[in-house]
């Protein structure tokens, strides 16, 4: 069972947090804690409803549509479970939750692909465009652009596209893989609000010390 613990703004979030309660709680009452900013919320529904428009309701367009609509009203998140359309390719950067997403609305993933084995990065981004040019799938979802529609298939970061935190993607994902996120990349996070800035510390420390 999950509760969630929605304050006013991120500095009251990270206060609630760092200081330890919200863990000896949970573990004292028996439930998964989840604690949110309501200012999170409000920008995550934001971007969703904005980019609504660019996805027409029907094909694969309309399944990825309704896994926005249900993001809208998250918390709690309830995800759709549509049948069997096409098949999609996944290209990950730590975790495959985007397996799980496409899974949910009805594109069965083809083959998953580690972005780390592709080369360093942004370089590795090229060369998963390529391959997903390359198979014969509906959509390709990647942690790369948040989407990329004016081609033969589409390209898209279903992360960004539905504002998920990284704890999410990690937690949502059944494999993972360790990779050194560009730190560019890690302070675009935490601007989005996708990564905690005490999350963000540790994971840039970590890169520096290396």
């Amino acid at each position: 069972m999950r509760l969630y613990l929605i304050v006013h703004d991120r500095a009251e979030k990270s206060m609630m947090i760092a200081g330890g309660l919200i863990g000896k709680v949970a573990s004292l009452l028996g439930l998964n804690i989840t604690v949110l900013a309501l200012s999170d919320i409000i920008s995550k529904r934001m971007r969703i409803a904005r980019n609504l428009k660019y996805f027409p309701n029907s094909g694969v367009f309309g399944r990825i549509r309704e896994l926005m609509i249900s993001e809208l009203k998250y918390p709690p998140r309830k995800l759709p479970e549509l049948d069997k359309y096409g098949e999609s390719l996944i290209f990950f950067l730590e975790s495959n939750y985007q397996s799980l997403l496409s899974e949910k609305i009805g594109l069965m993933p083809k083959k998953e692909v580690a972005l780390p084995t592709l080369g360093k990065w942004p370089l590795c981004l090229r060369r998963a465009f390529e391959i997903g040019l390359s198979e014969d799938v509906d959509v390709v979802f990647w942690d790369g652009p948040t989407f990329v529609l004016k081609m033969e298939k589409p390209f898209i970061n279903l992360g960004r596209l539905l504002s998920l935190s990284r704890r999410e993607m990690l937690e949502m994902g059944d494999v993972r893989v360790k990779c050194k996120l560009p730190v560019m990349e890690i302070l675009r996070s935490v601007y989005m609000g996708e990564i905690e800035p005490f999350d963000a510390s540790r994971v840039i420390y970590a890169i520096l010390e290396d």
